[in-house]
């Protein structure tokens, strides 16, 4: 209990003086204040709290609030600071937000005033008929013994100890008496004190990208797969094949890219790096009409660029399916048809914002497309083939349910498709070295790519499921984008070897690919 005052001043309510009855007598009345020791206000702690504002970096209001008795150091303050933390993220998301320590940002002092139990101190006195000094009582409860004394009543009669006046002065005749009557409320202030602190998450990077992640590697397989083997079936060397009708391949590729950021959306750039092992075999049943069926392993690794808080993704694929292509004069057309399964393995996170979490689902692929070839090497000279080709590819993702991490991330089973357009020409020729032919091939076309571009999916906090949806969203890869590449072939008495080079820059990609391929026919 803190007392900062032992007294308040309170108005006289009653001041009265009753004069003597003797004739003649005269009484005399002056305005009396009276201070009394018993009216006292005493000041009182009722405790301190501490309150956490959590907010959004650059968004104007509250997006919660905590209260707590105790400090923020304190086991129920770190409590808090987890919740609010949680809060922000919740309503930040889908956007993943950096959280600053509590600041301390003001204090706040409320006062509540507790009344108690008025009562009344009465002083009363009578003037005696002598000059001396007035006999006065203190009072039914005495209450007025501790002040000083102060004023004169009378003929230099003072009130007693602990009562003083205002300064007025109240002549009392001879033999007159007087009464004071003061009615007190004394006063219970509790005085309360809130520490207000801020915790601030300031957006950084978008939350959950490795899975959308995982459904762009996995179309940009598939657009890898269909590139090299539209490719090979469209080139007339493919079916001069001789009295060998049948033909076995094998090739190993691989490479990396580089997918664009799109810092609007707080998506962060991501790299790719693949490789994997492409075999087939295929037959010309009739002139001109060549069938075939492959098969295809790969690997994909997609890692976002972030430091914060990373994601990645690993994809393992197998895809097979057949493939064929028909020739008339110069004219060719080339199909594919493939589907695949494959499993993705996420990561997410870090120790800096609560952990890592990981999952691992199932995936199904499937592509298909054509390309329409025309030679003009009889009409102009020169072995240049225009073409046209159209691809449509579609990814399909199973549920799954994040581990490691307090905001684990439960995902829902969907799917992404999107298509492809292009066109562009090959130029290509040979020559003797070494007494070995050498086939050279170098091709440019413009793609345009459009659809479920970001590969975008739902999702909720396995936690904290009233949250409700998060959409996840991986980097852009839309619109035109500029293809090229060259081959080198050597034929052999029964087969051709063949390295390649491919490069990609647009539709928010860039990419180089290599690979080397064995043909044989029997």
């Amino acid at each position: 209990m803190v007392r900062f005052g032992d007294s308040l001043r309170a108005g006289v309510l009653a001041a009265s003086v009753l004069a003597a009855a003797a004739p003649g007598a005269r009484a005399q009345v002056a305005p009396l204040d009276l201070t009394s020791s018993s009216v006292t206000q005493t000041f009182q702690n009722g405790g301190s709290t501490t309150r956490i504002d959590g907010v959004i970096g650059g968004q104007p209001g509250t997006v919660f609030t905590t209260t707590f008795g105790d400090t923020i150091g304190s086991a129920a303050g770190q409590s808090a600071v987890a919740q609010t933390g949680v809060a922000i993220t919740n309503a930040a998301a889908p956007v993943r937000v950096q959280l600053s320590n509590p600041l301390l940002v003001g204090q706040t002092t409320t006062q509540q005033v507790i009344n108690g139990a008025p009562f009344q101190v009465t002083v009363t006195g009578t003037n005696p008929s002598t000059f001396q000094p007035l006999a006065i009582a203190i009072g039914d409860r005495g209450v007025c013994g501790s002040a000083g004394v102060s004023g004169v009543l009378g003929s230099g009669g003072a009130l007693p100890a602990g009562c003083q006046n205002n300064a007025n002065v109240a002549n009392v005749p001879i033999g007159g008496g007087f009464t004071l009557v003061n009615t007190n409320t004394p006063q219970t202030i509790l005085t309360a004190t809130t520490d207000l602190y801020q915790v601030t998450g300031t957006p950084v990077v978008r939350i959950g990208t490795a899975h959308p992640l995982g459904r762009i590697g996995a179309l940009q397989d598939l657009d890898r797969l269909t590139d090299r083997i539209l490719g090979e079936a469209s080139d007339p060397g493919f079916f001069d094949i001789g009295d060998r009708p049948w033909t076995v391949f094998a090739e190993a590729y691989g490479g990396y890219g580089f997918l664009n950021a799109n810092p609007g959306q707080y998506v962060p750039g991501a790299r790719s790096d693949f490789g994997g092992v492409t075999g087939g075999v295929a037959g010309a049943p009739l002139p001109g009409l060549m069938l075939g069926w492959i098969a295809d392993v790969s690997r994909v690794d997609m890692s976002t660029n972030d430091s914060f808080a990373p994601e990645s993704s690993r994809l393992d694929l197998m895809k097979t399916g057949p493939f064929g292509a028909y020739r008339l004069g110069d004219v060719t057309v080339a199909l594919l048809g493939v589907m695949g399964r494959g499993d993705n393995s996420t990561r997410n996170g870090s120790q800096e914002v609560g952990g890592v979490a990981s999952a691992s689902y199932g995936l199904t692929t499937a592509t298909g497309g054509g390309q329409f070839s025309f030679d003009l090497k009889r009409l102009i000279g020169t072995s240049i083939t225009p073409q046209f080709g159209y691809q449509y590819a579609r990814v399909e993702n199973e549920g799954f349910t994040e581990t490691g991490n307090p905001l684990a991330l439960q995902g829902f089973s969907g799917s992404a498709q999107r298509q492809r357009m292009w066109l562009g020409a090959v130029w290509r020729d040979e020559y003797e070295v070494w007494n070995f032919r050498v086939e050279p091939r170098v091709y440019v076309r413009a793609m345009n790519i459009w659809g479920d571009t970001d590969a975008s999916m739902n999702a909720i906090f396995a936690t904290v499921p009233g949250a409700g949806q998060v959409n996840l969203a991986g980097p852009q890869t839309e619109g035109w984008a500029a293809q090229w590449g060259i081959r080198v072939r050597v034929p052999l008495v029964a087969g051709v070897i063949q390295v390649s080079y491919d490069g990609q820059a647009g539709a928010g990609y860039n990419s180089q690919v290599f690979a080397a391929r064995a043909r044989f026919s029997f």
